[in-house]
């Protein structure tokens, strides 16, 4: 779906990729998702719509299951309120040698001054594998990549799939605000996927990383960043993932915005990284 020039507006639609197809019986190849896409252009408003990648297809009897789309929300000299883009799941796997596929990637992204785009980023979530591997959760962007745009919301990455019968546990997928041009803006509540839990003798995944990033001169963020939880183990020797980590960083002359915060889920170590210049201070 695209907008383009002053006056036009996308309001309440939906780009939806389709879905791909199962791998057959003997070890097959799920395909993959289709992409979802909605930009605005020259001017353009774009408000409560959905940019949803599709899923990837199952793989089976050892097979791998296909990736998952994405879903990209893109504002170049427009405006987006309210807007959702989201990663399309991973296929599932069965079988020793299965690998559950990757979920999509979704972005919210301003890309040229002036600017603007609030929503949500969902990373797709990784498929499930049943005693092979599952698929990793997807990434959630949101980010202000031009100079004097700016860019806000939830970017969550998508949770690791499960591994099963003593399979293995993918990780979550990074959930991602930034802001990547001098003087742009960027803000919101930044979470990492969850890892992927491992049943029955299996190997629970890494939580993923929640980051907010101000990385040029003058650039800034603010808000919360949320570290994935680690997968759970459950059953005779079985393993729990880690925890992942919240980074609020700046780099250069950017700034944080006051009363931001990073939080913490399943960890025990709580980080905080501030790089002003070249001085970097820990907690």
């Amino acid at each position: 779906i695209a907008a383009s020039g002053a006056g036009t507006t996308v309001s309440g639609s939906h780009a939806t990729g389709g879905d791909a197809g199962s791998g057959d019986s003997n070890g097959g190849v799920g395909g993959l998702g289709g992409n979802g896409s909605i930009t605005a252009s020259a001017g353009a408003t774009v408000s409560t719509g959905s940019a949803i990648g599709g899923d990837g297809g199952k793989g089976t009897n050892g097979g791998v299951g296909g990736a998952g789309a994405n879903g990209n929300l893109t504002v170049s000299v427009g405006t987006s309120t309210g807007a959702t883009a989201q990663g399309g799941n991973g296929g599932d796997a069965d079988g020793a040698t299965g690998k559950g596929g990757a979920g999509g990637l979704a972005t919210v992204t301003a890309t040229a001054s002036g600017s603007s785009v609030t929503g949500t980023a969902k990373g797709g979530d990784g498929g499930t594998g049943d005693t092979g591997i599952a698929g990793a959760g997807g990434t959630g962007t949101i980010s202000a990549t031009a100079s004097g745009a700016s860019a806000g919301g939830a970017a969550t990455g998508g949770n690791g799939g499960d591994g099963s019968t003593g399979g293995t546990g993918k990780s979550g997928g990074n959930g991602l605000i930034t802001a990547t041009a001098s003087n742009s803006t960027a803000g919101g509540i930044a979470t990492g996927g969850a890892g992927g839990a491992g049943l029955n003798g299996g190997t629970g995944g890494t939580g993923a990383l929640g980051q907010i990033a101000a990385q040029r001169a003058n650039s800034s963020s603010s808000g919360t960043a949320l570290g994935g939880a680690g997968g759970y183990g459950n059953g005779t020797g079985s393993t729990g993932g880690n925890g992942g980590a919240g980074y609020i960083n700046t780099g250069y002359t950017a700034n944080i915005g006051t009363g931001s915060e990073p939080r913490f889920h399943g960890i025990e170590q709580v980080l905080l990284d501030i790089k002003l210049l070249d001085v970097q201070h820990r907690w």
